[in-house]
């Protein structure tokens, strides 16, 4: 407990207590001077309380304010393990992407390889032997049997890989399929003059961020907790935006409906 708080705060309300027109009835009254010493001892065991209700309140502001940050840092935690698992899942499936063109492409390079060495070798064999007529009755098998190594492209695989590797960069070049930026607020409905507290959340630690309202770019507000209100009904769009690493604009928005706090007339 703050023992400085505690003491101004009991202070506040004497004083408030002392100058009220209530006091000053109590004065102009014909109370006892035992009646009047048990008012006040009442009084001062209420303003004692009030004090540590105060202080208590203080605390439990200051508690939550800790779950908060908390929660954020849990949050944007979480929004970059999320962030990073996607991509590692880009960088396997381009991986594999590659391994399959490559595939692909070096079959028929492959078998071209093959047959020009099984060429090569027969030719070798041809040019050191000693007995050509021994060689000769064999030839025609060997090269019937080079010439059926198949050196043509594999057919069929082309566009279905063409497909997947559309869908791939199409995936990647539109983010990484989780936000960057995001607005949160415990409800979406406020009377006219209630706070709420809204909070910004991004992937981003050390970077600009600031609240908009109502598109009013002149006046930006540079935080990543607004606390709120607003006196005017209708619908009221807030914006909250960041810079990414590259410098480019990341934004997320929610619309908050202010409505009339004044209770209807019973008829």
């Amino acid at each position: 407990m703050n023992a400085t708080r505690f003491i101004q705060n009991l202070n506040q309300i004497q004083k408030t207590f002392f100058d009220s027109e209530f006091f000053k009835f109590i004065k102009n009254s014909s109370f006892s001077d035992e009646s009047l010493a048990t008012i006040l001892g009442d009084f001062a065991k209420t303003a004692m309380q009030g004090a540590l209700n105060l202080e208590e309140l203080e605390m439990k502001d200051r508690e939550l304010s800790l779950m908060e940050e908390k929660t954020r840092q849990e949050l944007e935690i979480g929004l970059l393990n999320a962030k990073s698992a996607n991509r590692n899942a880009q960088a396997e499936t381009l991986k594999s992407l590659i391994q399959a063109e490559s595939m692909v492409r070096s079959v028929s390079d492959n078998a071209a390889i093959n047959k020009a060495n099984s060429y090569v070798g027969f030719l070798n064999v041809v040019g050191n032997a000693s007995e050509s007529d021994a060689i000769a009755s064999h030839s025609s098998n060997v090269v019937k049997t080079i010439s059926a190594i198949n050196t043509n492209e594999l057919e069929g695989y082309d566009e279905p890989l063409k497909k997947f590797k559309n869908e791939i960069f199409e995936l990647i070049n539109i983010g990484d399929g989780g936000k960057e930026v995001f607005i949160f607020s415990p409800k979406l409905e406020l009377l006219r003059g209630e706070f709420i507290k809204i909070m910004g959340f991004t992937i981003y630690e050390n970077t600009t961020c600031r609240f908009i309202i109502n598109d009013d770019e002149d006046n930006p507000i540079y935080t990543r907790t607004l606390l709120y209100k607003s006196d005017d009904l209708g619908e009221i769009k807030i914006r909250f935006e960041c810079e990414n690493l590259q410098n480019e604009v990341k934004k997320d928005e929610i619309y908050l409906k202010i409505i009339d706090a004044r209770l209807e007339k019973l008829h």
